[in-house]
């Protein structure tokens, strides 16, 4: 099982984050050509891409993942319908955002305001109904090694496109934009045909409307969770925008949440690969087992904390080493505030995969929403008097909801088994955050000392939890053997 777990979790977690590693070590040469001007537009683009993501599939993923569990012999007719009602809506989605950018876009980049617009445009409307399709067949295929492959070369494609858009023919923050649109439309020729040529998958357009409004009313409800990551992690940009920070301040920022996004990946590979364990455990329904997912949650919030902090104390060094501007090497405290942020995830996995596991869904959004929520009012209510650092500090609070507040939630109190101690783990996670912010400015030596000895712990506990992962299957494998040996009775 163990064995089975990291693969998976390798494929479907860090596979799909190759070309975001090859981006980081790409930063010394772009970063020489780079402004804060080029961070800011890409930054603030992105976010209001994100403000209106939930709404560009309407929460239907659900939809397909249903539909091919529920019906294995039928459901390349609801996709195919469903594929055709997203395509038409995609040009809908698609003209309402150009109008959000010709709208939002700063006057610095208006010689270049349509080719920003095409570049966005386009894809949304021609390619990306076609990859999220993709997207959805191999992963409930369990196609994983195919899909990795091919998501690693385009990945890795575009990286190289965005080198040389940006160092060699120094377009600033178009190569950003004309990288992402080649390596969107490679990614549509690369599956055109084993999608829609041997699986067959091309929309129907002439679908039935009873069909779309059935599978609308389960998936529309479903947007405001869709819509918790973009006020989470983008909708601070959109509030600086609105209340005038200037653009190169909004670039100092969105460097160093570039940072943070990079723990933010190895955040989700960890979720992909103990989510499965968790629910293990959980069907186990023995105190034993309860007691091992408190471990393993022990388990990662402490490599979390010294991983993070480890990184947090070095940043100062690092910005100096991979940014190569020293305008941008000036955001590494903002990096620290948000990078520790992430911390949250171990706890929020607890919560999530047990509320998941006794079908607690409809309370999710009291932590993701809510969360996104206040972090859209306190940047509103503090930005404008504190600048970009409060919207820092305001992304680690609202992410510390996100992962402690289902902890005191009625619906995972009617069903907790353990105490988790979440006070205790938020003030650790807090302590944490105030030692890298000081601590990051300490002499080389002391660094060096905590790192060694953040190695060692980190190697100890590593095993750790391999040895836990493989107590996992020794019990799967003994409770098969007694269930064979009962029936052959």
């Amino acid at each position: 099982m163990l064995k089975k777990l990291l693969s998976r979790s390798v494929l479907y977690g860090l596979a799909p984050q190759i070309p975001r590693i090859a981006g980081f070590f790409a930063l010394p040469i772009n970063t020489q050509y780079l402004t804060p001007l080029d961070y800011g537009t890409f930054g603030m683009v992105g976010a209001y891409l994100g403000a209106f993501g939930a709404l560009q599939y309407l929460g239907t993923n659900v939809i397909f993942s249903n539909s091919f569990v529920n019906s294995p012999n039928h459901y390349k007719i609801v996709w195919r319908q469903m594929h055709g009602f997203l395509s038409l809506w995609a040009f809908v989605f698609a003209f309402l955002i150009g109008v959000v950018l010709y709208l939002i876009l700063p006057d610095e980049v208006a010689h270049n305001k349509w080719i920003i617009i095409g570049s966005c445009v386009f894809p949304m409307a021609f390619i990306e109904p076609t990859l999220n399709l993709t997207f959805k067949y191999y992963h409930l295929t369990q196609q994983a090694t195919t899909l990795a492959i091919r998501t690693v070369l385009t990945g890795l494609f575009t990286v190289g496109l965005n080198i040389y858009f940006i160092a060699y023919l120094r377009l600033g923050y178009v190569g950003w934009f004309a990288s992402i649109f080649a390596g969107n439309l490679v990614s549509f020729i690369v599956f055109f045909y084993p999608i829609y040529i041997k699986n067959k998958l091309t929309p129907i357009f002439n679908f039935k409307i009873k069909t779309i409004k059935k599978n609308l009313q389960i998936s529309l409800p479903a947007i405001p969770h869709y819509f918790a990551p973009f006020l989470l992690a983008s909708s601070d940009r959109i509030v600086m925008d609105m209340t005038g920070i200037n653009i190169n301040r909004v670039g100092l920022y969105n460097i160093a949440y570039t940072f943070g996004g990079y723990f933010g990946s190895f955040s989700d590979a960890v979720g992909a690969a103990s989510g499965p364990m968790y629910l293990q455990l959980y069907r186990q329904n023995t105190l034993s087992a309860h007691m091992d997912a408190r471990t393993m949650t022990y388990i990662l919030n402490v490599l979390f904390l010294l991983i993070s902090i480890t990184i947090c104390i070095w940043l100062k060094e690092i910005f100096v080493l991979l940014v190569r501007n020293e305008g941008l090497q000036q955001a590494y405290p903002f990096a620290i505030i948000i990078l520790m942020s992430y911390n949250y995830r171990p706890m929020y996995l607890a919560v999530l995969n047990k509320l998941m596991y006794k079908e607690k869904t409809k309370s999710l959004w009291k932590m993701s929403f809510v969360a996104g929520v206040l972090n859209v009012i306190l940047n509103i209510i503090f930005l404008p008097i504190y600048g970009i650092m409060s919207s820092a500090i305001i992304t680690f609070i609202s992410f510390m909801y996100l992962g402690y507040y289902g902890f005191w939630m009625k619906e995972y109190r009617q069903i907790k088994d353990l105490d988790y101690q979440p006070v205790f783990w938020l003030l650790a996670t807090c302590g944490a955050v105030v030692f890298a912010y000081y601590f990051v400015e300490a002499d080389i030596l002391p660094k060096l000392i905590f790192t060694v000895g953040v190695i060692i712990v980190a190697v100890f506990l590593f095993f750790k939890f391999l040895y836990t992962g493989n107590k996992f299957t020794l019990l799967a494998n003994n409770k098969k053997i007694v269930k064979r040996n009962a029936l052959q009775d």
